[in-house]
């Protein structure tokens, strides 16, 4: 039997507004001061009160294994249809208590149906990336990139290629 949880530790409060920087000086600010990078690239603000953030944490692990669990049985007794055919108020729940990580692109892939969107496609995004693209369009991206991702540590080529896909 799980052990019971007592109340969560508060969440730590929002970090202090510094001082308003441009997004270049705040991204310079950012590698000079040496901040690390999540998975994705983007800069990690510190937190003042990263003890209560990882009391939080750790009191959460627990949830988060039973949630992790309960999906991994779940997907076992999965249909062929995939996530798509479990019923919509049970998909609900579990994409509202969140998808774990290792699972996010298998359960959206499938819940959007991309499969079957992927075969109706008459050009792949291979071919896309093949054709020709106006040099103003891709400067203006490149341009964009930077000022859409302000806090990332370069903007990354697979963002810009598919930015270009899409114009």
């Amino acid at each position: 039997m799980p052990p019971i949880l007592q109340h969560p530790p508060p969440r730590p409060p929002p970090a202090a507004q510094e001082e308003d920087l441009s997004e270049e000086d705040g991204l310079d600010q950012a590698f000079s001061v040496g901040e690390e990078f999540d998975s994705l690239g983007f800069a990690a603000v510190g937190d003042p009160n990263g003890e209560s953030a990882s009391a939080y944490a750790q009191w959460f692990q627990a949830k988060a294994s039973r949630r992790l669990h309960r999906l991994e049985v779940r997907r076992a007794k999965l249909p062929e249809g995939g996530w798509k055919s479990v019923p919509k108020k049970t998909l609900k729940t579990f994409l509202r208590k969140g998808i774990p990580p290792g699972y996010r692109s298998e359960v959206w892939w499938s819940v959007l149906g991309c499969d079957n969107v992927r075969l109706r496609s008459p050009v792949s995004y291979q071919e896309y990336l093949q054709e020709p693209v106006d040099s103003a369009i891709s400067d203006t991206i490149e341009r964009d990139l930077p000022r859409t991702f302000p806090n990332h540590k370069k903007p990354q080529p697979q963002i810009m290629r598919v930015s270009i896909c899409f114009c």
